[in-house]
């Protein structure tokens, strides 16, 4: 076997172009420095590609003959301007020998260990000694783990190291004992919570600093408030939007129902349209667990006021999911006619509905009725009624000196107020009921 060559000079280079896995020679930028064939390179040194090859052959820049994949190193392949390195793998050190001339003899002659009893301090031999069974070097009892201590001045002896074997040892020092195991659950030196802060670590406890290089445990395991999540529109809540979510609260709110109209009057009849119902409030409670990984949101839109001679449309119900719900309001009726000389309500009023669903409900106020006065020729629309969550009923057309269309809810959710009009007036609309909404509070 060709002896290796190696350099003290050979410049670090890169591949001029990229080779694949197996080929059997490559061609670097620059080879100044660089040995005669046989020698060690490295190609992407201390990267997930790194690979040692051994050079057969040499002819300028090109290195030929190949062993792809040396010294247990992967066989792949790699690209132009990949790093390439000369260097000396742990089977050349194995493979040194040291020529020894023996005083007297040719230099084929064996050297014993009489032949360098003489050497004094700055003489040197590199003879292989091996621990055996037998021989001058002879060896027992060893067992696996034990490391070689010195036992004094001058005297050593093989045995496990301990940790009081380290006292002296110096921050700047360092030994190679595995302490993972030593302080794992269960080991001789197992590492508990409070080892590390003052205080209890309890299930869900954290580890807080105090700013000065100490730390103390804190129990988490009630509920934080962090934000409001607001839905003035249909959508859907995802869960995993929100890491670390441990429970929400739901309010839902209905929308309101729309104000009754009222139709066109002639010379002998005033007429006045009733309000709306408010919308209903559901309230829950949910914990996170309990959420699919998207929750559904719908929102009511408000319900129209009646057009002219005409009711007012039913509001329309919120909710999240199966969770929380908010029922919607009923519609204001349009507003008949009422005669000379006669004093009456004016229509029947939307009511606030029963079905809001969750921890917590409360239902819609009703609507009004409204007032037409046949004696006087005047009229009061009917207000709308207010949200289980407390927006307020739009306001019923009042008397003035021309017919009015009712005002619209007010948010969230309150219902539409009803239209009117005195003695000959054209037809006018009710308001359209509030819309509902849906709040979502998150808790870490």
């Amino acid at each position: 076997m060709a002896a290796r060559q190696f350099s003290n000079v050979a410049v670090e280079t890169t591949l001029s172009s990229g080779i694949a896995g197996g080929a059997s020679s490559l061609t670097v930028v620059s080879a100044t420095g660089w040995p005669a064939a046989p020698f060690i390179l490295v190609i992407e040194p201390d990267l997930a590609n790194e690979e040692l090859i051994l050079v057969g052959a040499k002819a300028g820049a090109v290195f030929s003959s190949l062993t792809r994949g040396f010294g247990g190193t992967s066989d792949v392949g790699h690209s132009a301007g990949d790093d390439i390195k000369h260097v000396m793998v742990g089977e050349d050190l194995a493979l040194t020998y040291t020529h020894v001339h023996k005083p007297g003899t040719d230099d084929t002659a064996a050297v014993t260990h009489a032949d360098i009893l003489s050497l004094d301090a700055d003489d040197h031999h590199t003879e292989v000694h091996t621990v055996e069974s037998t021989g001058p070097h002879a060896q027992s009892g060893l067992a696996a783990g034990e490391v070689l201590k010195a036992s004094g001045a001058a005297a050593f002896d093989f045995g496990v190291l301990a940790h009081t074997d380290l006292d002296t040892v110096g921050v700047d020092d360092h030994h190679t004992e595995d302490h993972a195991a030593r302080h794992a659950d269960g080991g001789a030196d197992e590492l508990d919570g409070d080892d590390l802060a003052s205080g209890a670590a309890v299930v869900d406890s954290v580890l807080t600093a105090d700013g000065a290089g100490a730390a103390t445990w804190e129990d988490r395991t009630g509920y934080r408030f962090s934000q409001t999540i607001k839905f003035t529109g249909s959508g859907s809540f995802t869960k995993a939007t929100y890491p670390g979510l441990r429970m929400v609260v739901i309010h839902a709110v209905g929308s309101g129902g729309g104000g009754g109209g009222v139709g066109s009057t002639i010379s002998t009849e005033v007429r006045a349209g009733a309000g709306g119902g408010g919308g209903g409030y559901g309230r829950s409670q949910v914990l996170a667990s309990a959420l699919s990984a998207s929750e559904t949101v719908t929102v009511g839109a408000g319900g129209a006021g009646g057009v002219g001679n005409a009711d007012g449309a039913d509001g329309n119900d919120s909710s999240v999911g199966a969770h929380a719900s908010g029922r919607a309001g009923e519609r204001g009726r349009l507003g008949v006619a009422i005669g000379v000389g006669k004093v009456q309500p004016g229509a029947t009023p939307g009511e606030g509905l029963d079905g809001s669903t969750g921890d917590v409900i409360r239902r819609g106020g009703s609507g009004d009725s409204g007032l037409a006065s046949g004696v006087s020729d005047r009229f009061q629309g009917g207000q709308g009624g207010t949200s289980g969550f407390g927006g307020g009923g739009g306001r019923g057309a009042s008397v003035s000196t021309a017919a009015t269309n009712g005002a619209v809810g007010g948010e969230f959710g309150g219902g539409g107020g009803g239209a009117g009009a005195r003695q000959s007036q054209s037809a006018q609309n009710g308001g359209a009921g509030g819309a509902g909404i849906v709040l979502i509070d998150l808790y870490h």
